[in-house]
């Protein structure tokens, strides 16, 4: 099965797990096409199919497998207050969620490390790549998993990282707030349950307003179900939520599991971390 039939016959499968928005699809496919790093981050099925014939050695290095994030790659990583207020950086995306060994997270972030160098045209040795994430993970796993918090004092590199954000406030909410990309809607056009779960982001008694997201940053999820509701506190400060169609991972495409569902959720449950408060699973 070539790539082309493989992404047919997954987005085939894919219709039939959710309601998807097909104007979007061209726009994805366009996207995957204008260079490797963006293929590689829409078509994870695909990396799954190739996985163990590729990486077969890697597969049954170890023969038990864990809840694994699937899909990781350079870009699943951000930060967020947990409910102490403290920053925090780690792996922010499960929506590949599927027990396989961790050889394949690791070989995913690697390969995607030395795609997004190359789409940047930064000249990176790939061993070095590969020495790096091999010496960080062995260090979270002595670590048993400890939360990385970047107020500390030793993280001031990774913090002045992921803070030295050029693009302004006002041009972030004009883009979320564009009525031709994400057109505003009512409560009742929302999916059903959605407006319960997003009423406690909110204080109470007020009116946050809802949308419709036909333009995510995501590839991977692009065609997915997507609304936002947000309430405007002040001059581009906003309170905001987004919610997304579930699905289950690639991996149940490929095993033609007929009744499997995301395990996102179960991954949350276990994974050793500082949670985010607003990072949640509701039903699908």
């Amino acid at each position: 099965m070539n790539v082309i039939e493989s992404t047919l016959f997954y987005e085939s499968w894919l219709a039939d797990q959710t309601d998807l928005q097909n104007r979007r699809l061209e726009v994805k496919h366009a996207r995957m096409a204008s260079n490797p790093f963006a293929f590689f981050r829409g078509t994870v099925y695909r990396w799954l199919q190739r996985w163990r014939k590729e990486c077969g050695h890697l597969h049954n290095l170890h023969e038990d497998v864990l809840v694994a994030v699937g899909d990781l790659h350079i870009e699943y990583f951000g930060i967020w207050r947990d409910c102490r207020n403290r920053l925090v950086w780690g792996i922010n995306d499960f929506d590949e969620a599927c027990q396989v060994p961790f050889t394949l997270d690791l070989v995913r972030l690697a390969t995607s490390a030395i795609l997004a160098a190359e789409a940047v045209e930064i000249e990176v040795p790939r061993d070095q790549v590969c020495h790096l994430l091999l010496a960080g993970y062995q260090d979270g796993l002595k670590a048993a998993g400890a939360p990385t918090f970047l107020e500390a004092g030793d993280r001031g590199e990774l913090l002045a990282f992921v803070t030295c954000v050029t693009e302004l406030p006002s041009t972030y909410w004009a883009e979320k707030f564009n009525d031709d990309d994400n057109p505003e809607i009512t409560s009742k056009e929302l999916q059903r349950g959605l407006e319960d779960a997003f009423r406690p982001a909110f204080p109470r008694g007020s009116t946050p307003v809802y949308r419709r997201q036909r333009k995510p940053g995501g590839l991977g999820s692009l065609r997915r179900r997507r609304y936002m509701a947000a309430l405007k506190r002040g001059d581009n400060d906003y309170i905001a939520r987004e919610a997304k169609a579930l699905v289950p991972s690639a991996l149940s495409w490929l095993e033609m599991r007929p009744a499997a569902i995301s395990l996102a959720g179960t991954l949350l449950q276990r994974i050793v971390r500082s949670p985010d408060p607003c990072l949640q699973v509701h039903d699908r």
